[in-house]
């Protein structure tokens, strides 16, 4: 797995920094010393689970984050979550290729290269092709983290566009 470089900028956050350089998060993925900021994927540092950069933890981290924003927002507790400690990576060799480790075991192949782009191409799929029908139903009312911010809340999200095209990390070949 190749590592990251942390962002420059981290360093006038104010925010707390692991040894590296990342936001220093508790496993709720909060900041350790401000409260009511998540950070979550590759600027990001879970102290009690440390794991090397790589798109599965940030593509995991999501849904979790998604749900502690929300408790956030709500006044609920966070729920604390602990990443997986095994993965494979596969990373593009440039020529064609592809190298997949898991734990101390690698191969290398252009078959490889091939599988990696499919499962990146079905996971971009998800935030383009395979969106759900959002016609009618519960799904025109306002979230409850929303009903409880306001009506002038409502009102600037009733004008507001989806600006997320997915995880930037995952881009087609």
């Amino acid at each position: 797995c190749t590592q990251a470089g942390a962002a420059e900028w981290l360093r006038d956050t104010g925010l707390d920094l692991d040894a590296n350089g990342f936001i220093a998060v508790q496993p709720t993925l909060e900041s350790t010393n401000v409260h009511g900021v998540f950070a979550a994927g590759d600027c990001a540092a879970v102290l009690e689970h440390p794991r090397p950069k790589a798109g599965v933890f940030a593509v995991r981290q999501g849904p979790p984050l998604a749900n502690n924003l929300r408790h956030a927002l709500l006044g609920e507790a966070l729920e604390p979550f602990t990443p997986q400690s095994v993965f494979m990576g596969l990373i593009g060799t440039g020529d064609g290729s592809c190298i997949a480790s898991r734990g101390p075991l690698a191969i290398e192949g252009a078959w490889l290269w091939e599988l990696k782009d499919w499962i990146d191409r079905v996971f971009m799929a998800q935030y383009s092709e395979l969106l759900p029908d959002m016609d009618g139903g519960a799904a025109d009312q306002p979230a409850e983290v929303a009903r409880n911010l306001g009506e002038d809340a409502l009102e600037t999200l009733a004008h507001a566009s989806m600006r997320c095209g997915g995880c930037g990390a995952k881009v087609g070949a």
